[in-house]
């Protein structure tokens, strides 16, 4: 087991990755940020993010002061602050490629489930910029075994109809699979499925990451966000 997240997922200086998927997105988002810290690293939306109001972030609100910040050593959490949700709000597009290329390090949150372990797709997500060097797809252990109810799934009828499942069914790990193909959608560079959670079962996380294996050619990391323990999964 690794302690560290980072060398597993190969993130070299200037590397841009967007983070989609479900259930720890944003938890991945900053413990990646914490690991990297003696950079220059930026943290930013391209859909919605909750601001990250740390002590040892640099949090940024508008436009106009996040392009007029000077990078430093140590983490930035930069967007358009929605009053009315509180939310981070992507920047344009033309906004947020100008600014990844001042930092050593931008992780992108590029997805949201509405803090849901599962969701459903619609065709325009995620949100995945042309000019990332990452994609990792975050899938929460818990997911499987959970029930195809709104309670647990964001957008439950379109993950209905990509599943197959029928309303109230428990999840098993083969009805996760054809999420693959949604979460990495329009993904460049390196790709990584993190499943999240494997402290909470184990078992479960094994079973996801051997359905995963069995039907993609992609990296898969199980471990923990908050025991900081991570592996690769080798099949």
């Amino acid at each position: 087991m690794k302690t560290s997240l980072t060398p597993l997922l190969g993130l070299e200086f200037g590397g841009i990755t967007a983070v989609t998927g479900c259930g720890g997105k944003t938890t991945i988002i900053n413990l990646l940020a914490h690991e990297n810290r003696q950079k220059r690293v930026l943290i930013s939306p391209t859909t919605k993010i909750w601001p990250i109001r740390e002590p040892d972030v640099f949090l940024c609100e508008s436009e106009y002061a996040c392009l007029s910040h000077i990078p430093q050593a140590g983490i930035q959490c930069f967007g358009e602050l929605n009053p009315k949700t509180g939310k981070l709000h992507a920047f344009s597009p033309e906004t947020l490629n100008q600014l990844t290329k001042k930092y050593d390090l931008s992780l992108l949150e590029a997805d949201g489930s509405n803090c849901r372990p599962l969701k459903g797709y619609l065709t325009h997500e995620p949100v995945i910029p042309a000019y990332c060097t990452h994609t990792l797809g975050v899938l929460p252990a818990t997911a499987v075994g959970s029930f195809a109810t709104e309670e647990y799934v964001h957008r439950l009828p379109e993950f209905l109809k990509q599943t197959g499942l029928n309303e109230g069914a428990i999840v098993p790990a083969e009805a996760i699979i054809p999420l693959i193909d949604f979460m990495f959608m329009g993904a460049l560079g390196k790709r990584t499925v993190i499943i999240n959670q494997a402290d909470v079962c184990e078992a479960n996380a094994e079973a996801l990451a051997e359905n995963i294996a069995r039907n993609f050619d992609i990296k898969i990391i199980i471990g923990s966000a908050t025991q900081r323990k991570w592996k690769e999964y080798a099949a």
